[in-house]
């Protein structure tokens, strides 16, 4: 049996079929739009809540995420490839709450260095991006 979630009356399986990818075509993505919303995995278990969208300096798109993952926790970058916006808003990503709160912590300017980047792919599995 599917989980439900009762603030939309929808199972999440019902929810994840809902879904749309954000299109992060250039201009269309404003860090408002990211930011205050939950954070979820693709099983529907929240992450955290968007504090800050890091924007890849040879692009200007938006490139990562810092989440608040709770009272006692420290923020962490997420990035945002592989992840969609749910009809809800939320931010769904590919990867659970363990793997976000064992990244790097977010310094509090929030600024993304070559070093952490590398650091970060690593740690998520992705390929560093040529800026």
């Amino acid at each position: 049996m599917d989980r439900y979630d009762d603030t939309t009356d929808r199972t999440f399986e019902e929810l994840r079929e809902a879904d749309r990818r954000v299109e992060m075509a250039p201009g269309d993505v404003e860090s408002d739009e990211f930011r205050g919303h939950k954070v979820i995995n693709e099983k529907g278990e929240k992450i955290g809540t968007v504090t800050d969208v890091i924007y890849d300096p040879m692009t200007n798109q938006p490139a990562w995420v810092v989440v608040d993952t709770g009272l006692l926790h420290a923020d962490h970058y997420m990035p945002l490839e592989g992840t969609y916006r749910s009809v809800e808003g939320s931010v769904v990503g590919p990867f659970d709450k363990w793997t976000v709160t064992h990244a790097a912590k977010a310094h509090k300017n929030h600024v993304m260095t070559r070093e952490l980047e590398m650091e970060l792919c690593q740690h998520y599995g992705l390929a560093a991006s040529a800026s």
